[in-house]
């Protein structure tokens, strides 16, 4: 039997879709509203650190489950209860949006469609 060989990911440039910053703008906001500029920072802090990290890491994250591809190109991060949603491109990670885990999945389809 054929021993498998690591797959080592390369390093691909992120980028931030526009909707990507409107989301984050509202979650942030949000956070600030109802637990304070601390707690709003930390996490604003965690979401910077965690897509960062996504030019060698893209493959680390699930699928998702409601953007299912042969090539599994769509994938999330969950952190918390919000879901960060980012594509895999040849030679890029893009970052879409980021949401609310209790969003209808209609509304997910839709951002299929966004560029960067």
């Amino acid at each position: 039997m054929a021993e498998r060989k690591p797959t080592e990911n390369k390093i691909k440039k992120v980028v931030f879709a526009e909707h990507f910053y409107f989301t984050l703008v509202e979650v942030l906001t949000y956070g600030l509203e109802e637990f304070g500029s601390v707690v709003a920072y930390n996490f604003n802090m965690e979401i910077e650190s965690t897509t960062q990290n996504l030019s060698n890491l893209y493959l680390a994250f699930p699928e998702n489950k409601f953007l299912p591809t042969k090539t599994k190109i769509y994938r999330n991060i969950v952190l918390g209860k919000y879901m960060i949603l980012y594509r895999i491109k040849p030679t890029t990670v893009e970052v879409l949006a980021i949401y609310h885990s209790s969003i209808k999945p209609s509304k997910i389809k839709k951002l299929r469609s966004l560029k960067p």
